[in-house]
This record gives C-alpha cells, sequence and structure tokens, in this order.
C-alpha cells in the first residue's frame, strides 16, 4: 500500500513538473523583401553581367540571424529560432540579380559564372550582415566590398566598398530583417550608379 501510495506521489510529481515547463519556441524562418529595382530603359553594359559567388567570414555561412551588441562591438551572437531561409551570402546574391535585372543593368543578369559567356563579371564580398543593439534602440549594419571585372580585357572597372548602417523601426527581428533590407537596397543602388558610371 505504502509502494503504490508512493508512485501516486511521484507520479503527480511529475505531471505538475511537466505542465509547469514552458513550451518550446518554434522555429521562424525570414527572408529579404523584395526589391524595388526600377527600369532605366536600355542596358548599361552590353552582353551578360554574371553574379558571382559571394565571398563571406565562415559565420555567414549559417542561417542564423545575428547581433552584437554596442558595449562588445567586436562580440557576434546568434538569435535562437530565428533563421534566414538560406544562407546571407546565397540570399544576397539572388536578391542583387533581381535588382540589377529590374535596373537593366545589362541585357542579360545570370548568377554564377557557370557555362555562360559573361561579358562582365561582378563578384562580392560580405563583410558585416548584422543587427547592432544599444541602450536607445538598435540599428543595422551591412559592409560589402563589390568588384567588376571585364571578361575579355581581364580588366577591374570597380572596385569598391560599401558601408550602410539603417536605424530599425522596431523591437522584433522581423524589424531588423526590414532594416536589412533597405540597408541592401541603399547599397545595391550605390552600386548601380558607379556601374553607370564607368560602363560610360
Amino acid at each position: 500500500m505504502k509502494r503504490v501510495l508512493l508512485y501516486m506521489l511521484l507520479a503527480s510529481f511529475l505531471t505538475a513538473c511537466v505542465s509547469s515547463l514552458s513550451p518550446v519556441p518554434e522555429d521562424r524562418y525570414y527572408r529579404l523583401s523584395e526589391v524595388a529595382g526600377k527600369s532605366l530603359g536600355r542596358a548599361s553594359l552590353g552582353g551578360v553581367l554574371a553574379i558571382g559567388t559571394i565571398e563571406n567570414a565562415g559565420v555567414y555561412n549559417e542561417r542564423a540571424i545575428l547581433y552584437s551588441e554596442s558595449t562588445e562591438p567586436a562580440k557576434l551572437q546568434r538569435y535562437h529560432y530565428h533563421f534566414w531561409t538560406d544562407a546571407p551570402p546565397r540570399l544576397i546574391q539572388d536578391h542583387l540579380a533581381v535588382y540589377l535585372r529590374k535596373a537593366s543593368v545589362a541585357n542579360t543578369v545570370v548568377n554564377d559564372r557557370g557555362e555562360v559567356d559573361w561579358s562582365h563579371l561582378l563578384s562580392g564580398k560580405l563583410r558585416r550582415f548584422e543587427r547592432i543593439m544599444d541602450g536607445s534602440g538598435s540599428r543595422v549594419a551591412v559592409d560589402m566590398e563589390f568588384r567588376l571585372m571585364h571578361n575579355h580585357s581581364r580588366k577591374a572597372l570597380l572596385v569598391k566598398d560599401y558601408d550602410v548602417e539603417v536605424e530599425v523601426a522596431g523591437d522584433t527581428v522581423n524589424d531588423a530583417v526590414e532594416a536589412m533590407t533597405r540597408a541592401l537596397e541603399s547599397i545595391y543602388g550605390q552600386l548601380l550608379a558607379d556601374i553607370r558610371r564607368v560602363a560610360r
């Protein structure tokens, strides 16, 4: 009888423990917002522009969304349960390709070199892609290098760094993702202007 009572007490205790546990948060996945590139009416570059693979630090090969704190700017941290739909370099490569197609920067814009007979190659390097938290709010920082090369001359027509910070409108991760899209489009706009300039 004592053993039965002991089992009943143990079962009640375990049930109370399980019921008091908080549910595990669900994973959430984010993509960049649709680009808002506008057609220039004619191609700035003739032929085919290939968007090469974007180089990056190893941490950006993961899909976790990253942040840092202004008090410890060298320390990167990851959000739990919040992920990009793909690794940031691949997301940005696809996003940029769509933007440049809409902007009519070349007759054709494709991803990767592959077997395509490209006339120009645009390669990039991702140095920073994170949210920065401080006491008064947060902002996002995106830092990229782009290099535009001509196929036949093998000459670098453009090598430039683009560094943009954008304030985050709210407190959520989704607000930070929207700010990252705005930061990228600011960089794309500067890059497009530079491509048009060197293409003259």
